[in-house]
């Protein structure tokens, strides 16, 4: 929460600015927001560690600004948001929402059987 809030304050500044360098005033009004996706320590182990037995490999992300309610969840609900790759092997990688899209089915296989060793990894330890 502290992150949106600094955000806010940034964004609140940038709009007096630039308003004011044409002679207006502005106000920047702040509306309701999904919280940033924090993933718990714990949930990343454990996902890296399925990862790890079904012989894939894990990559950082770069931060995006993407939104997603899964913020909010996490924030009740310790856990880790996870993307699977399922673009071509081969050829142009167009983004998931494109209509030119086309899926690497093969990848669902590997998606299975990383939420198959995260859930046994999970159920282990309990």
């Amino acid at each position: 929460v502290q992150q949106l809030d600094e955000l806010f304050a940034l964004m609140e500044g940038m709009t007096r600015d630039v308003a004011a360098s044409y002679g207006a005033t502005a106000e920047l009004v702040r509306g309701p927001a999904t919280l940033p996706v924090v993933n718990d320590a714990g949930a990343v182990a454990l996902a890296a560690e399925a990862v790890g037995r079904i012989g894939g490999r894990v990559e950082q992300m770069v931060p995006s600004l993407a939104t997603d309610d899964m913020g909010d969840y996490l924030q009740e609900f310790p856990g880790v948001y996870v993307f699977g790759g399922s673009a071509p092997l081969q050829g142009e990688r167009l983004p998931i929402h494109n209509t030119a899209y086309t899926i690497n089915e093969d990848a669902l296989c590997w998606s299975a059987a990383f939420f198959t060793a995260l859930a046994c990894g999970f159920l282990s330890e309990k």
